[in-house]
């Protein structure tokens, strides 16, 4: 779970704190949590954060900007053949 807009005050980061924290608590879960902030370090308290020094806008342009190559209809094709067949 990202939890890297915890680093800046507001409604996000409030809402993004108590989900953390509650999903923590549940022992069926296992949970690795994600921050990335080029500025701010992490201050939290949850276990198992894996915490990197880059700013988040290089992670999106990584693994977000580069999935969109493929057109929506090759990712999304199977899915949509099940829709369309059901009843």
């Amino acid at each position: 779970m990202d939890i890297s807009q915890t680093a800046f005050p507001g409604g996000v980061s409030v809402y993004t704190n108590n989900l953390s924290e509650q999903l923590s608590k549940n022992q069926a879960l296992e949970m690795i949590f994600f921050y990335s902030s080029l500025r701010k370090k992490y201050k939290g308290d949850l276990k198992n954060v894996k915490k990197y020094k880059l700013p988040p806008t290089l992670f999106e342009m990584l693994f977000n900007k580069r999935s969109l190559k493929a057109p929506p209809e090759n990712k999304f094709s199977s899915l949509a053949y099940k829709w369309r067949n059901v009843g």
